[in-house]
């Protein structure tokens, strides 16, 4: 017969230390799987980010640039006529556009502009359209790139207006502060949750990851942190759930269906290998107090 002794009040004081440890630890590790799947959200939300280039953004400013360009011409691009030829045919009719056109190749100039010599009689006529739109409509344009799948406008996009370079220029660099925004949504929602943002020292990449640094500077000009994202952490002994928004707009639909999956699935396979991690600790701790 083998009889052990144990020192109750110690080991009960171990115990209740050991498990507040846990509950503790498990609060912070369902925050850490909040910021990792908002993380996880920021890279697969379009343009996707890669281990090369974590803030893809600079090509996105370019491509802003170019879609504008095509969806609001002006006198100034090279094939003016031909957007212009375009937008009559919409509002008026072909077969006006066609005169219009027969117009503008014949390049006459009735009434000679010393101050704009190049000035030939259809712009002038083209000017007197008064059912062509001349004013940039965001909500317009937004529509326009809903229904392009929020690809890059094809070369023969049928133009929404014809505006004037200067509208169209600060039109363009207000679109480009925002590039980015629904990648920083993510960004914000994180920083709600509370606590470290960026993970370096984990031994693996289940727990480490790092927020490109650019990320920030595109919150400031849409309101903040709280106007962009959102979260909440519900915990209840070892029962924990998180939920986390991106209030940016177009969020959802710079993140495909098949991506959130990628990025649910990896999230859940992080967390997975760290909660692992956690059990393997707790048993080698329950272990040394046994012993």
């Amino acid at each position: 017969m083998i009889s052990i002794k144990i020192h109750s009040e110690t080991l009960v004081k171990r115990v209740h230390r050991i498990t507040q440890n846990m509950e503790k630890r498990f609060v912070d590790d369902v925050k850490l799987a909040a910021k990792r799947f908002c993380h996880y959200a920021m890279e697969y939300t379009l343009p996707k980010s890669t281990a090369a280039n974590p803030w893809p953004v600079h090509k996105l400013q370019d491509r802003i640039e170019i879609d504008i360009m095509r969806a609001y011409p002006t006198y100034s691009d090279e094939m003016w006529a031909t957007s212009a030829y375009d937008l009559i045919a919409q509002h008026y009719t072909e077969e006006k556009a066609k005169d219009w056109w027969h117009e503008y190749r014949n390049k006459t100039q009735s009434n000679f502009d010393p101050e704009n010599p190049s000035k030939i009689d259809a712009e002038e006529t083209f000017n007197k359209m008064r059912k062509i739109p001349r004013r940039i409509k965001d909500g317009q344009y937004q529509d326009l790139r809903r229904k392009n799948g929020y690809a890059r406008l094809p070369a023969k996009t049928k133009p929404l207006a014809f505006v004037n370079d200067s509208s169209r220029k600060a039109y363009i660099k207000k679109r480009q502060r925002s590039a980015g925004l629904a990648k920083s949504g993510w960004y914000c929602a994180a920083r709600t949750v509370g606590g470290t943002m960026n993970y370096t020292r984990a031994k693996n990449e289940a727990g480490r990851f790092v927020w490109p640094p650019e990320i920030r500077r595109v919150i400031g000009p849409f309101g903040g942190i709280s106007s962009l994202g959102a979260s909440s952490i519900h915990v209840a002994g070892l029962v924990g759930r998180f939920s986390v928004t991106n209030k940016v707009r177009h969020a959802s639909d710079a993140m495909p269906d098949h991506l959130l999956d990628i990025a649910v699935r990896r999230a859940r396979d992080a967390m997975r290998i760290l909660f692992e991690q956690r059990a393997k600790g707790a048993m080698k701790e329950k272990g040394a107090m046994a012993a």
